[in-house]
């Protein structure tokens, strides 16, 4: 969960390590399905990936949220919006 809430903050700090949490979540995945035997369900390897993703959220919005609340517009146009811009 430390883990999720370091990486959201990188992705808050600047939107490229987005590309890696596909990597670190089959990462996550393989890694914990080669501790339960094959017999268990194997959604019960799932459970560390969206405690992981659950966490990288939750500190990514609490981030966004804390500087929209201080900055306005002007935080969403210069940091979020400059990166949609870009692409489109």
């Amino acid at each position: 969960i430390i883990t999720g809430f370091i990486f959201g903050l990188l992705i808050y700090m600047r939107i490229y390590p987005i590309i890696y949490l596909p990597a670190f979540i089959l990462h996550i995945i393989s890694t914990n399905n080669m501790q339960y035997n094959k017999s268990i369900i194997s959604w019960i390897s799932f459970i560390p990936a969206i405690w992981f993703i659950f966490s990288v959220l939750i500190s990514t919005i609490l981030l966004i949220s804390i500087s929209y609340y201080y900055y306005g517009e002007e935080y969403l146009t210069h940091a979020l919006l400059y990166h949609a811009a870009k692409i489109f």
